[in-house]
C-alpha cells in the first residue's frame, strides 16, 4: 500500500512537533539533574553543618573538663588580679616622682638615660615575672 507523499507543510508541522516533544524532554531532563544536584548540595551542606557542630561540642568538652580541672579561673577573680597588677604598676611609676629627682640632679640627659632603662627595665622584669611590687 502506498503512502501519499507528504507535503512540504506537513513535513514541516511534524518536524516542528519532533522538535518541540524534545525541548520539552531536553527541559524535563535540565529539571530532575537540577533537582538532585539541589538534593545532592543540601546533603552535602547539613554534613558540613553536622560536622561544625561536631567541632564546636568537642570544643566546649574540652573547655568543660579544663574548667573541671581548675585550668582556669573565675572571670571576677581574673579581673580583680588584673586590676591589682595596674595598682602596683601605677604606684611604681608614682614612686619615680620621689625617688628619680635625687638620683637625677645635677646629672645630663645622657647620664639620665641609663637610670631611666633600668628602671624601666625593673617594672618590666616584675611584670614578666609575676611580681610587680619589687
Amino acid at each position: 500500500m502506498a503512502t501519499a507523499p507528504k507535503t512540504s507543510k506537513t513535513r514541516i508541522a511534524a518536524r516542528k512537533t519532533i522538535q518541540a516533544t524534545e525541548q520539552v524532554g531536553k527541559r524535563r531532563a535540565n529539571q530532575i539533574l537540577a533537582e538532585g544536584s539541589d538534593l545532592r548540595a543540601s546533603k552535602a551542606a547539613k554534613e558540613f553543618h553536622t560536622a561544625e557542630l561536631r567541632k564546636h561540642q568537642a570544643a566546649k568538652a574540652e573547655m568543660e573538663l579544663q574548667i573541671t580541672r581548675g585550668d582556669f579561673i573565675p572571670k571576677q577573680q581574673a579581673i580583680e588580679e588584673f586590676h591589682e597588677l595596674g595598682v602596683q604598676v601605677r604606684r611604681t611609676l608614682q614612686s619615680w616622682v620621689t625617688m628619680l629627682p635625687g638620683r637625677l640632679n645635677g646629672l645630663t640627659a645622657a647620664q639620665m638615660v641609663p637610670i631611666f632603662e633600668h628602671e624601666t627595665d625593673a617594672i618590666l622584669n616584675a611584670l614578666a615575672n609575676g611580681d610587680p611590687a619589687r
